[in-house]
């Protein structure tokens, strides 16, 4: 066992207790806090949970050889895990098309977007696509069609690929996969430079309506001011002008704290589209050229196709809580609340209606300044209703 043996083994199986771990906290937290009445929500609680289980497949079957130098599974098992490993597959492939899809129809036909994305059509995807696909590889598990993955000794162990047969025969798995694959890169090469390019031009048309609503307000203010300096000469009247003038300026700064506070929720949806895209394409890339490129299958792209890999799985758990508050609080929560009941400790009190009320001040104080879409999990669920 050397070095690289260590800290590549190391890294694949933090990375997939990651997964694990992170796709679990996300799928209680949609649980839990009552997302899932929105189509997008039941997507990525069923993206989250193919996730879970690649991250289950990788620390168990796929990288414990790299330490080992041997793989301890039989046959058998071999053949369950990949009934596991490629429904899981499956779901994400197709999964990460639909999220992709539901956003591009959020953007460009929004008017319509709650008559076309619906929960019971979600619902009902979702459910074929498991349903599907786990009838197909228990069939391809009854029939023993070749080829089964598994870790690779040729390679160290340091990745995973089809089991190798004394005679050539029919590969099932890169007939059936590959179209599946093929549609979805081209999916997500079509719809997310355009969901990307939608977002930038709604962000500075709002930035342009914004300014050009500030100047109109400062002019309308001054000639306001002028009018009533020449004709209020009373000091009840001057009183009366000032609270206005107050009352003007609470409300112009409540609109800029909702305007920049839509601006950082835009730039984190450009983030999370394009971080899953890039590394979506990097892990495909580093597949195709370690397994059908041949002068190119070398050390390096072995390693780097298992980090890829591992790393789709656990990239959305980690983007959604550490760029979303509300998500992050509400995780908090949730494993406080799963603390208490394993300790047997009581609730805490609940929070008097006063402060509630007062902290929801501000969320009230002008609700149309900011933009909510039920596509984009970096926005409240209370928030998503008032979308468009």
């Amino acid at each position: 066992i050397g070095v690289l043996d260590v800290v590549v083994f190391c890294g694949l199986e933090s990375l997939g207790i990651l997964a694990i771990l992170g796709n679990i906290s996300l799928i209680l937290v949609l649980l839990r806090n009552k997302y899932l009445n929105r189509a997008s929500f039941i997507l990525m609680l069923s993206l989250a949970t193919a996730d879970v289980l690649h991250g289950i497949v990788t620390t168990t079957f796929f990288f414990p050889p790299v330490i080992l130098k041997f793989s301890p599974m039989p046959e058998i098992g071999i053949r369950l895990y990949n009934i596991v490993d490629w429904t899981a597959w499956a779901v994400t492939l197709t999964h990460m098309s639909a999220i992709c899809l539901d956003r591009l129809v959020a953007i460009m036909l929004y008017s319509r977007y709650n008559q076309l994305v619906t929960v019971p059509r979600a619902q009902k995807f979702c459910i074929f696509v498991w349903l599907f696909f786990f009838t197909v590889n228990t069939i391809f598990f009854a029939f023993n069609f070749c080829c089964l993955t598994q870790p690779l000794r040729e390679h160290n162990y340091y990745t995973f690929g089809y089991l190798n047969y004394d005679t050539p025969q029919f590969n099932i798995y890169t007939v059936y996969y590959t179209p599946v694959e093929i549609l979805t890169i081209c999916i997500l090469s079509v719809s997310n430079p355009i969901t990307l390019v939608q977002l930038y031009r709604r962000h500075k048309r709002k930035v342009a309506l914004r300014m050009q609503g500030s100047f109109k307000s400062s002019v309308a203010g001054g000639i306001l001011t002028t009018h009533r300096s020449q004709w209020q000469r009373a000091s009840t009247m001057l009183l009366e002008m000032s609270m206005k003038m107050g009352s003007r300026s609470i409300s112009t700064d409540v609109r800029d704290m909702a305007a920049r506070r839509a601006n950082r929720q835009q730039q984190r949806i450009l983030v999370q589209i394009s971080v899953v895209a890039l590394i979506f394409f990097a892990y495909m890339t580093a597949y195709y050229i370690s397994y059908y490129v041949d002068y190119l299958q070398s050390t390096a792209t072995m390693i780097f196709n298992s980090f890829f890999y591992s790393t789709t799985h656990m990239i959305n758990p980690v983007i959604y809580f550490s760029l979303n508050k509300e998500m992050r609080e509400q995780l908090i929560d949730v494993l406080k609340c799963y603390y208490r009941t394993i300790t047997c400790r009581p609730k805490p009190p609940l929070p008097s209606r006063s402060n509630t009320h007062r902290e929801q001040t501000i969320d009230r104080a002008h609700p149309s300044c900011t933009t909510y879409s039920e596509t984009m999990p970096f926005f409240s669920s209370s928030s998503v209703s008032n979308y468009k």
